[in-house]
């Protein structure tokens, strides 16, 4: 149930992202969206980048960074409460 709240949410989210996109100028639109996947490439690429600098500060705490990092696989809690994934 968790995963379904948290998914819906994201939803409405973008949906009100993309609806507030609409409100704007069509200029200012477009410069926003290149700047966001600029900086996106950048803190994804760049050895220094914003990612990889919050990952190693996760590493170096022993720190779970779940919430950084997007999982494809599936996920379950078994009887004792331990994460596993599937496959």
């Amino acid at each position: 149930m968790a995963i379904f709240v948290t998914q819906s949410y994201l939803v409405a989210i973008g949906m009100l992202i993309a609806y507030w996109f609409t409100l704007l100028p069509e200029w200012t639109t477009w410069v926003l969206l290149i700047t966001m996947a600029l900086y996106d490439l950048a803190a994804v690429l760049l050895p220094g980048g914003p990612l990889r600098l919050l990952v190693e500060l996760a590493i170096s705490r022993d720190e779970e960074i779940s919430a950084l990092v997007y999982e494809a696989r599936p996920i379950y809690f078994d009887e004792s409460g331990q994460r596993n994934s599937v496959g």
